[in-house]
């Protein structure tokens, strides 16, 4: 996917305003409303959206989006996957089940692809085994993951419902410390959307 090199201020300007334009039409103003934790939220989504547009390198850092269930951080990142350059998204329950059938393609897909990585629903996954040989897979993409980003800069961005303790007990000191070097944590602080409906 080709990306420009440099950062063009009036370009810049214009995909923000296109990535506010997009959000708000396609997600409604109601999710993103309120607190200000909520605004920060839009904002990085939209932030992400504009960054994918140029090179790795200039990106910095991905984000990790942390609340309770049904609060829309899947919509959001599936819109930002949808309208970013240069994004592959899995849920972790896909990223298992490709391990557990071909840990070959998960490999080449997921692992060592030259693209934005965004990871849905971090620690709903069961572990992988693929022919009696288990994996976390998480750990493993974390790994692989962290010293892409440190010789390229492409990013790796999860949505999850744990905090930092329940990560760490799930997948250990040495990945969630990774993680918070590799990450902005967006919290988003609101109930359960779908409650509302």
């Amino acid at each position: 996917m080709k990306v420009n090199s440099e950062i063009n201020q009036e370009k810049l300007d214009e995909l923000k305003g296109n990535a506010k334009v997009v959000i708000h039409k396609k997600l409604g103003i109601r999710p993103i409303a309120g607190s200000k934790a909520n605004k920060h939220y839009h904002d990085v989504a939209c932030e992400m959206i504009v960054r994918s547009h140029f090179r790795p390198h200039k990106l910095g850092k991905g984000s990790l989006f942390q609340g309770t269930v049904g609060i829309g951080k899947s919509e959001m990142l599936r819109l930002v996957r949808a309208e970013g350059k240069a994004f592959d998204m899995f849920t972790m329950s896909e990223v298992s089940a490709m391990y557990n059938d071909s840990p070959r393609v998960y490999a080449a897909a997921v692992k060592n692809s030259p693209r934005h990585l965004i990871l849905d629903d971090v620690g709903t996954e069961t572990q992988s085994i693929h022919m009696g040989a288990r994996l976390d897979v998480f750990c493993d993409l974390v790994d692989a993951r962290y010293d892409y980003w440190c010789r390229t800069g492409w990013t790796l961005s999860i949505s999850t419902n744990a905090n930092w303790d329940s990560l760490e007990k799930k997948y250990g000191k040495r990945t969630v410390s990774r993680l918070k070097q590799m990450t902005s944590v967006v919290a988003w602080a609101d109930n359960d959307l779908r409650q509302q409906l």
